[in-house]
Order: C-alpha cells, then structure tokens, then sequence
C-alpha cells in the first residue's frame, strides 16, 4: 500500500519493473522489437503495393499486421522501461497515482491490441496458407482488381479493430461494474490504498446503518462516499482503479479468480487465444505434410526442409509463449497457485519474446540460414563437393542428372 512503504517492502514494490535483469531485458526485447519490425513494416508495404497474385498480397497483407503488433509491443516495452525510469525507487509511494494514471490505461491499450493483433493476424495465416495448399485456383488470383483490394483492405480493418475492441472494452465507462477494481482517495485517512467495493460496503454500514450490499454500483458508491464528506473543502474525488491497473505493468488481467467482477472476459479472451494457438499448430502440421508430399525434386527437398523449419520454430514460439502462460492463468483462477507474483516476468519477457522472434521467423532468408545450417551439422564430415543427393557441380548445387528418372537408377551410396 502507498502509505506502508518503507525499507522493508520487497524490491517488486519499489520499482515498476522489479528488479535490473528485467528491466535490462525490457528495454533489449523493445529497442530490437520497434527496429525488427520497423524494417519488416516498410518491407512488407512494399511488397503490397508490388504484388500481383492475391496469394502473395494476401500474405504480405497479413505479414504487415504481424509485423504492426509487434511493432506496438515494443512500443509499450520502451514505454513502460521509461517509465520505471522516471517513477525509480520511489514508485511505491507513487504506486496508486500510477495505477490510476490514463498513460497506464493507455499502456494497457496498447499492450492487448499488439498481442492480439499479432495473434489473430498469424491465426489467419495460417488459416490462408492452408486453404492456398488445398485451392490451386488461389495461385492464379489477381491482385490488381477492385474486388481483391476490398478483401485485402477488409481482412486488414477487420482484424485491427476487433483486436482494437477487445483492448477498449474494458475501459468504456458504462461497463465500469465489471471492470473496475476500486477506488483510491489521495491522502485521505479513511479511505487507504486501493478500496474495492467490499470496503466501501463494511465503511457505509457502519456509517449509514443496514443496507442493501448487492444493489450498489460504482455510480452509487461515488454517491455515498460523496454524501459522507462536506464539500466545503472540496469534497471527496475517488481515481478509479480501471482493468489495466491491476499491476503495475498495467497489462491485460489475465489472471482472475472466482470473486474478480472481470472473471469471464478474461477467460473467453484466454479461451479465444488458446483456440488461436491449436488453429496455428494444426494448420503448419497440415502445411508440413502437404509440402513433404509434394517435394520430388532436390530443390524442392530443400525448399521443404526450409519449410519444415520455419514452421517448427513458429509453432514451438507460440507454445513456449502462450501454453504455459494460458496454464498458469487457469490454475490461478482455480486456486491450485497463486501467480500474481509472476505477472511482470510473464508481461515483460515471455509473451513480449514473440516480437522479436517474428520478424526472423517470417524473413525469408532466415528460413535459408536455418536450412544451411542444418544441413552443415547433419553433413558434418562428408567431402566438400559431396551431398546427400550426389555430388554438386562448381557452384555447389547437386547435379540433375545425378536425379534418377526410373526405378533401375540409384543414387550413389554417401559414406557419411
């Protein structure tokens, strides 16, 4: 609480992000994660206005929505490392100022819409990719006609603004009865720290006599609370502790318990990303398979292993990011763990991680590095002119001919 700071409270209190290893990773993970995706934005909107064949717009499409939420992670990273630096070790005398503060809701805006925006941008895909390996007519599609540049904008619109609304939910004002925390009265002796509306309850029946708990809204507690206080100087103004102020990271409340008002948007948000995650890991599985069935030749053994890849490491991503963050969330809201401790270390490095991971992972020449290097290590000891596919020409790629064309044809034997 602001007025119990003293040099026994834990270092978490004294400073927004704790303690120098996760602000050192804060301010690392932003700076990379606004200049990956600084490059992978202007690239892809580039690639938009060049692209002919709706397949490759749509992706390009999909990629710059991507690439814009991660984009705004880092964002929130560099703010929030900012601001630990302004409030420094004197946060916890300044910790409901803050919590109260619009830059922290806005910070929360910020956070949510670049998770989901990113999320629901590779849901789709995903989705898109494999609807691609299934439809051949989509590699014909044109993406210079009017009707292709409406569904590009409308997939672009409609992705922003429902990962735009899921932010702004919480903040509207006429559902401040499920999303408010509490109330804080600066520097008032009754009213301490945070006052959620069981406090105002227990003060106002004490104060007022018996009554009905169960009817009062904020609106009606604002009411009371104000009737108790003479405005002859200046009353009584309470700052609302909104949804995002619930830590000091001020980031979406992902963890809730049985008694939190916010309790079922959180978990069908949970939910939503959770189907997410299976929609993304099932449809690189399929895209994997398709693409290991259709490779003949040698190029297109290594375009597969580029493949195979890329997708491997986009799907183990995802599911050392959200998984166990989504597993922790619902053992908290179960009671089996209590992880409110827990909540700048899941917030600050690893959800955030996926903004730095992206750009890489959806570069193309990353996926030709990777390949290249697996190749290198699983070839480790055969002569320098030789592969798997038989021996390479001067420029180092495998010789067509050396392909067989029939079943009596072989491949020589590599001894290594």
């Amino acid at each position: 609480y602001s007025d119990e700071c003293n040099s026994q409270c834990p270092l978490q209190q004294h400073h927004i992000l704790g303690d120098f290893t996760v602000r050192a990773v804060c301010w690392t993970v932003g700076i990379l994660a606004v200049i990956l995706n600084s490059i992978s934005v202007i690239k892809s909107s580039a690639n938009i206005r060049h692209a002919t064949i709706f397949r490759q717009a749509l992706t390009h499409v999909i990629i710059l929505l991507i690439s814009s939420g991660d984009f705004l992670m880092g964002i929130y990273l560099i703010a929030i490392a900012s601001a630990d630096l302004l409030y420094g070790s004197g946060y916890c005398s300044r910790k409901y100022l803050w919590l109260t503060s619009l830059e922290c809701a806005a910070l929360g805006v910020v956070n949510t819409m670049a998770s989901q925006v990113s999320l629901l941008a590779m849901t789709s895909l995903s989705v898109f990719r494999i609807h691609t390996v299934k439809s051949r007519s989509v590699y014909k599609a044109s993406a210079t006609t009017l009707q292709a540049r409406v569904k590009l904008s409308s997939i672009f619109v409609v992705i922003t603004l429902v990962s735009l609304g899921i932010a702004l939910i919480p903040m509207i004002s006429a559902l401040e009865d499920r999303f408010v925390n509490g109330l804080y009265y600066k520097e008032n002796p009754l009213f301490t720290a945070a006052i959620t509306k069981e406090l105002h309850i227990n003060i106002f029946k004490v104060y007022y006599g018996r009554m009905k708990s169960s009817l009062l809204s904020w609106k009606h507690i604002r009411a009371l609370t104000a009737e108790m206080f003479t405005s002859e100087y200046g009353g009584i103004q309470g700052n609302t502790i909104h949804f995002f102020g619930n830590e000091a990271v001020c980031v979406f409340k992902y963890f809730v318990t049985g008694d939190d008002p916010q309790r079922y948007f959180s978990l069908s948000i949970l939910v939503l990303n959770l189907t997410c995650f299976v929609i993304i890991m099932w449809s690189y599985l399929l895209i994997m398979r398709f693409a290991k069935l259709g490779a003949k030749s040698s190029k297109a053994r290594k375009d597969q292993l580029n493949l195979q890849i890329k997708m491997g490491l986009i799907i183990l991503t995802d599911f050392c990011c959200w998984v166990p963050f989504i597993t922790v969330c619902f053992l908290h809201y179960s009671e089996i763990i209590d992880a409110t401790s827990w909540y700048t270390n899941f917030s600050i490095i690893v959800l955030p991680i996926n903004s730095l991971i992206n750009p890489l992972l959806y570069n193309s020449m990353f996926g030709k590095v990777a390949a290249d290097v697996y190749e290198y290590l699983t070839k480790k000891g055969c002569p320098r002119n030789f592969s798997r596919d038989g021996p390479a020409n001067n420029q180092g790629q495998v010789s067509m001919p050396m392909i067989p064309q029939n079943d009596e044809q072989k491949l020589p034997e590599a001894n290594c």
